[in-house]
């Protein structure tokens, strides 16, 4: 049986004044795999000595701390 998985991101700020507002959906058909792509992208990050770990910006842009 396939199965596919969907991944929803949002982005823009929820007042009036906003004119744009971004919506990005993924949808991946879980029986083909992504490992490839994910390991060119784990090796970028090594190669770039930067570290394997989430980034969410929206704290930062919405002026919070870490």
């Amino acid at each position: 049986m396939r199965e596919i998985s969907v991944f929803a991101d949002e982005s823009g700020d929820k007042t009036e004044k906003t004119r744009y507002f971004l919506l990005t959906l993924v949808f991946h058909d879980q029986a083909a795999s992504i490992a490839e792509q994910v390991a060119i992208y784990e090796r970028s990050l090594a190669t770039a000595d930067l570290p394997n770990i989430p980034f969410h910006s929206e704290p930062l842009l919405n002026g919070h701390g870490d």
